[in-house]
C-alpha cells in the first residue's frame, strides 16, 4: 500500500515539475518580451509584471511542495547525523507531526482567504483575473505539502519497522 502511495505521490511531482517547467518558460519569455517592447519601442504589456508576481508564487508555494516531497528543503542533516538511529527516528516523527500541524494551519487559513467576499470580489488590476486565482497557489502549495508530509511520515515508520524488525530477525 505504502509503495503504492509513494508512486501516486512521485507521479504527481513528475506533473508538477512540468507545470513548473512551463511556468518559468512563459515567466522568462514574458520577461524577454518585455525588455524588448520598453527598450526598443518604448512599450509595455499592462500585465507582465503581475503575470510575473502571480507566477513566482505559483513556484515557490508549488515548487517547494516538491521540494519538500524530495528533502531538499533546509534542514539540521548534519546535527541530525550525531544522534542515533532511534533517535534521528523521534526526532524525525516530531518534526513531521509539527510540520503537519503547521501545514494544516496554514492550509485552513488559505482557504478561509481564498473564500473570504472580499476575495472573491477582486479583480487584478493587469490581468484581469479573479485574486482567488493567485491565492489558490496557498491552497494548492499547502495541500501537496500534506500530502508529502504524510507520505514522509509512513515512510519513516515503515523504514524504522522494517530496521527493527531486521534486528530482531538476526
Amino acid at each position: 500500500m505504502l509503495q503504492k502511495y509513494n508512486a501516486a505521490m512521485d507521479w504527481i511531482c513528475q506533473i508538477i515539475k512540468y507545470f513548473l517547467a512551463i511556468l518559468i518558460a512563459a515567466t522568462i519569455i514574458v520577461s524577454f518580451v518585455e525588455v524588448v517592447r520598453r527598450y526598443l519601442f518604448g512599450q509595455v504589456f499592462s500585465w507582465s509584471d503581475e503575470f510575473q508576481r502571480f507566477a513566482m508564487v505559483y513556484i515557490g508555494m508549488v515548487g517547494g511542495a516538491v521540494s519538500y516531497r524530495y528533502g531538499e528543503l533546509v534542514g539540521f542533516d548534519s546535527l541530525l547525523n550525531r544522534f542515533t538511529p532511534k533517535v534521528q527516528f523521534l526526532l524525525g516523527i516530531v518534526t513531521d507531526l509539527f510540520s503537519l500541524v503547521l501545514l494544516v494551519i496554514c492550509l485552513v487559513l488559505s482557504i478561509q482567504t481564498i473564500t473570504a467576499r472580499s476575495t472573491q470580489i477582486a479583480i487584478s488590476s493587469g490581468l484581469k483575473i479573479p485574486m482567488t486565482v493567485p491565492y489558490a497557489a496557498f491552497v494548492i502549495g499547502f495541500s501537496l505539502m500534506i500530502l508529502f508530509c504524510v507520505c514522509s511520515l509512513a515512510n519513516r515508520i515503515a523504514k524504522y519497522k522494517a530496521v527493527a524488525f531486521k534486528k530482531e530477525g538476526t
